[in-house]
């Protein structure tokens, strides 16, 4: 919804709709891992603050 919302009014900038939507995918892996020990297990591997780049 963030997206198409930004797309309509675009009243935020790109760069704050980009962390609103990691912020919000960030929280939804947090919730899956208190349910799913297996996610909980993948996302002790996970750096954040920390992106892969090409090359």
């Amino acid at each position: 919804m963030a997206g198409l919302d930004w797309l309509e009014h675009r009243d935020v900038d790109r760069a704050g709709l980009e962390r609103m939507l990691v912020d919000q995918m960030v929280a939804m892996l947090m919730a899956a891992a208190e349910h799913d020990q297996e996610v909980g297990r993948m996302l002790t591997h996970v750096q954040p603050g920390r992106r892969k780049t090409a090359g």
